[in-house]
């Protein structure tokens, strides 16, 4: 008889078979629970460094559409003497007027004719109620043809707070375009002219153009 097994028969003679088969059961299950124990920590810690490296390519993949539509507003406000080009961002149900909130999503500011900078709108421009004028006007660029709307001359707007906003920014023209929509939420585009020289039919199919560049980066 081999030496090495003079212990296990000792043992055996000592406590009993059974209760010797049974305590090396009980080890086997024990190093096994412990073996499943590492295997998983060690799959919680690949699922939470998994779940970490997708939210920073997240954060990455967000950043770089809001550094895309910012270049691409800042392509517009320099081709076409704007203001102020800003992305609005209208909350809650159309079916109920009451309910919507305007807010200023991005928003691009330049200067005034006589050199000032125009007043970013986006810390005043948060959540706040939708104004009748204003939404009379959201539903007439929805409802035509390119979903835009052209105010050549904000003077000759009937009046109403829409109109006093604009004029309270020196604002002289507009061109307001849609973008894009989602639940609970739709996206405008909104180009504010401090001058009166009109758009020509060109210039806003150019400007049509940069408005779905924007909106493929908004989706």
């Amino acid at each position: 008889m081999p030496e090495e097994l003079t212990p296990l028969l000792e043992i055996i003679k000592r406590f009993g078979l059974v209760q010797v088969l049974c305590g090396i059961l009980v080890f086997a299950l024990l190093q096994q629970r412990k073996a499943l124990a590492a295997a998983l920590v060690g799959l919680l810690r690949a699922c939470t460094e998994m779940a970490r490296a997708f939210a920073r390519h997240l954060r990455q993949e967000v950043l770089q559409k809001i550094s895309g539509v910012y270049e691409l507003m800042n392509r517009l406000a320099h081709e076409f003497s704007c203001m102020r080009v800003a992305v609005l961002k209208i909350h809650g149900e159309r079916k109920k007027p009451e309910d919507l909130h305007l807010s200023v999503f991005v928003e691009l500011t330049g200067k005034y004719e006589d050199g000032r900078l125009v007043e970013p709108l986006k810390p005043l421009k948060q959540k706040q109620p939708l104004n009748k004028q204003a939404l009379n006007y959201l539903e007439k660029m929805l409802k035509s043809l390119d979903k835009d709307l052209y105010i050549d001359n904000v003077d000759l707007m009937p009046s109403g707070r829409a109109k006093l906003e604009l004029l309270s920014t020196e604002a002289k023209a507009v061109y307001h375009l849609y973008l894009e929509a989602e639940p609970e939420k739709l996206y405008t585009l909104l180009l504010v002219f401090n001058r009166k020289t009109p758009l020509s039919e060109r210039d806003k199919t150019r400007i049509r153009n940069f408005a779905q560049q924007i909106r493929k980066l908004l989706v």
